[in-house]
């Protein structure tokens, strides 16, 4: 990814484990990709969740379905 700066903080426990530096920025970037993806899905699916929601609830209100009804004084 473009203008990712790893850090040793990232990169040293991948190096404890044997890999060569090369191999291990390559796994960062892979890691890194792999995690952005993961977030953007996430998202997506939490936003369209929302969205199927907020729809439902304002169907059920317009067919005078909603749980709440206002007391009759």
């Amino acid at each position: 990814m473009g203008g990712t700066i790893y850090s040793p903080y990232s990169l040293e426990p991948l190096k404890h484990l044997g890999l060569d530096p090369k191999k291990v920025t390559k796994l960062a970037v892979k890691l890194h990709a792999h995690s952005v993806q993961y977030a953007y899905r996430l998202v997506s699916t939490r936003r369209a969740l929302k969205k199927t929601f907020a729809a439902n609830h304002h169907q059920d209100q317009e067919w005078g379905t909603a749980s709440h009804t206002p007391d009759s004084n």
